[in-house]
């Protein structure tokens, strides 16, 4: 799994330089988090976009008394993969040993 720790890795052996490389992936994770913050959508050439999309509020139920209430109106990030991004994880992705046959 990638994680901060193996995108510093990552990053620290193409600039030399853990701590610069450590700098430079807070930085990105800070500008991608304010973008999102505010409404806009990041996108990534190679990656794909992400975009925040408002969820208006549903009626659920509370699962400990069966109440019925409405939940608050809340913000999420969807991912869109590019198809760079799609075609690669189709190269490398191993085969799932539940799939059918076709």
């Amino acid at each position: 799994m990638a994680n901060r720790k193996s995108l510093v890795d990552a990053a620290a052996t193409v600039v030399g330089n853990r701590t610069l490389a450590t700098e430079v992936v807070i930085a990105i994770e800070d500008a991608i988090g304010r973008s999102l913050a505010i409404g806009e959508p990041v996108r990534l050439a190679s990656l794909g976009s992400l975009v925040p999309e408002r969820v208006a509020p549903r009626s659920v139920r509370n699962p400990l008394t069966g109440e019925p209430m409405i939940t608050a109106p809340t913000t999420r990030v969807r991912m869109r993969a590019s198809s760079n991004l799609k075609r690669d994880m189709s190269r490398h992705m191993p085969e799932r040993k539940d799939a059918q046959p076709e």
